[in-house]
C-alpha cells in the first residue's frame, strides 16, 4: 500500500474534484445536482466546492434542509444559511408529522433507549434520502454524497440512508482535509457572505443530525472531551490513528477506533448474494 498522509496542495484537490464533476454531468446529461443541507461541514463543503460547476454548466444546485424531531436550532440555522448562499433552488422542510406516523409501526419495546435511538436516527436518514432521489428524479438530477473517508472507515454512516448517493466528490478525503479544504476555500474565492457561512460549520462541533447523541465524537470517541476543546481536534486524533494504522503502524486491536472499523466491515462489502457460479456446478 503506498504511503498515506494528509494532503497539502488544496488547490490541486478542487481542480480536480471540479473537473471530474464536470465531466460526469456532461456525458451523463443531467440537469441538475440534489443535495442534502444539514448545516454540517461536509454537506456545506461539497456546496461550495460544486456551486461553480453548476453556475458554468448552467444546472441547478437544488439543496434541502431536512428536519426532524431532533434537530438542534443553530443546525437549522446553519443549513439555512449554506443553502441561500450556495444553491439555486433551496428549502427548509419539517417532516415531524410524517416521521411521528412512521414511528409508530416501530418495534420499540424491545430494545435499550440508546439503540432504539440509533434505530430511530437510521429511519430519519433514510426518510431523508427518499426525498432527496425524488427531488432527482423531478429535476433529472443526482444525488450528492457527504460521506468522507473517516466516516467510511468508522462506518459512521446508515446503509440505504445517508450512504446513498450518485456522485460522492469528497468520500476520498479525510475529515482533517475536509476542513483543510473548507479554509482553503474561504481564503482563496468564496465572497464574505459564502466564507462566513462556511466559517460557521467549520467552527461548531459535528453531530450526525439525527439527534442520537450530542456530537459524532460522542458517539465514536467517548474520551474526546477530556482531550480536545472541539470535535475537528478529536477528527484529527482519529485521522492519524487511521493513517498510522493503514501506514503499518502497529494500533492496538483492541482500539476503540481499530474495534469501530472492525466491527463495522460489513458496511463496507456492498451487498452479499449467492453467486450464480455455485448454481451451475
Amino acid at each position: 500500500m503506498k504511503h498515506i498522509e494528509i494532503i497539502k496542495d488544496y488547490h490541486k484537490v478542487t481542480k480536480v474534484i471540479r473537473n471530474d464533476l464536470k465531466k460526469y454531468l456532461q456525458k451523463h446529461n443531467r440537469k441538475s445536482l440534489v443535495i442534502g443541507v444539514s448545516g454540517g461541514i461536509d454537506s456545506a463543503l461539497v456546496c461550495a466546492l460544486v456551486k461553480p460547476v453548476c453556475d458554468e454548466l448552467c444546472i441547478s444546485l437544488i439543496g434541502r434542509s431536512i428536519s426532524i424531531q431532533g434537530n438542534k436550532k443553530d443546525e437549522v440555522q446553519r443549513s439555512r444559511l449554506i443553502g441561500n448562499n450556495f444553491c439555486s433552488n433551496f428549502r427548509h422542510i419539517n417532516v415531524d408529522l410524517l416521521y411521528d406516523n412512521f414511528k409508530n409501526y416501530t418495534q420499540h419495546q424491545i430494545e435499550d433507549d440508546n439503540t432504539y435511538k440509533i434505530r430511530l436516527g437510521n429511519i430519519k436518514a433514510r426518510m431523508r434520502m427518499i426525498l432527496l432521489y425524488d427531488l432527482a428524479h423531478v429535476y433529472r438530477g443526482l444525488v450528492l454524497g457527504t460521506e468522507n473517508l473517516t466516516e467510511y472507515y468508522l462506518g459512521f454512516f446508515t446503509l440505504h440512508g445517508d450512504s446513498a448517493a450518485d456522485y460522492s466528490p469528497i468520500q476520498q478525503l479525510w475529515k482533517t482535509e475536509v476542513y483543510n479544504l473548507a479554509e482553503y476555500l474561504i481564503s482563496t474565492e468564496l465572497n464574505p457572505d459564502e466564507a462566513f457561512a462556511l466559517k460557521s460549520c467549520i467552527d461548531s462541533n459535528a453531530t450526525d443530525g439525527l439527534g442520537i447523541s450530542e456530537t459524532d465524537l460522542d458517539q465514536i470517541l467517548p474520551s474526546w472531551k477530556t482531550k480536545h476543546d472541539s470535535t475537528s481536534s478529536g477528527y484529527k486524533e482519529i485521522d492519524k490513528i487511521f493513517i498510522d494504522h493503514f501506514n503499518g503502524k502497529k494500533i492496538s486491536k483492541d482500539h476503540t477506533i481499530i474495534q469501530r472499523m472492525n466491527s463495522t466491515n460489513f458496511k463496507r462489502k456492498g451487498m452479499i448474494f449467492v453467486s450464480r457460479n455455485k448454481f451451475l456446478k
